[in-house]
């Protein structure tokens, strides 16, 4: 672990979003664990990226999940929203810690790997693929909310 990790504090609640890129989307709605493999660069990935958004409601955290990203999204890519505890409580079932959320310059965030072992690190990766599948929104029906919801607003005034 490098020493910018070591200082960086921990999250243990909150929600994270993170991009899918259409590669990633399978059929019948499935993410997959290849979404939250370290990619690999000169120098490595140390974290998975993710973004912590801030809202209360569920369709207002799709929103600010794009809002974050530093580019602009495909429309055939996908939001996933991951709540942080559960996350944690979830992957973290065994003696060992195998995951940790870190803070990255808020509001983004990393996923860590705590250990090396790759099978767990697998296992890892296939329940936040599980839990990432029930809460994941298409960019494109994202973006057509929010044009209702500012039409909405417009007739309004």
């Amino acid at each position: 672990m490098s020493a910018s990790l070591a200082i960086s504090t921990l999250l243990v609640n909150g929600i994270v979003s993170r991009y899918v890129k259409p590669l990633f989307l399978g059929n019948n709605f499935t993410i997959s664990p290849d979404l939250f493999d370290l990619r690999d660069g000169k120098p490595p990935e140390e974290f998975v990226s993710f973004f912590k958004v801030n809202e209360d409601n569920k369709e207002k955290n799709f929103s600010s999940a794009i809002d974050c990203l530093p580019f602009t999204p495909s429309l055939n890519g996908a939001m996933i929203l991951l709540d942080v505890e559960e996350s944690l409580e979830e992957v973290n079932d065994e003696e060992d810690n195998i995951i940790s959320f870190t803070e990255q310059r808020l509001p983004h965030c990393g996923l860590i790997y705590l250990t090396t072992n790759l099978t767990k690190i697998q296992e890892a990766k296939t329940t936040l693929s599980y839990l990432a599948t029930n809460r994941f929104s298409f960019i494109k029906d994202i973006k057509a909310k929010d044009e209702i919801v500012i039409c909405q607003s417009q007739v309004k005034k």
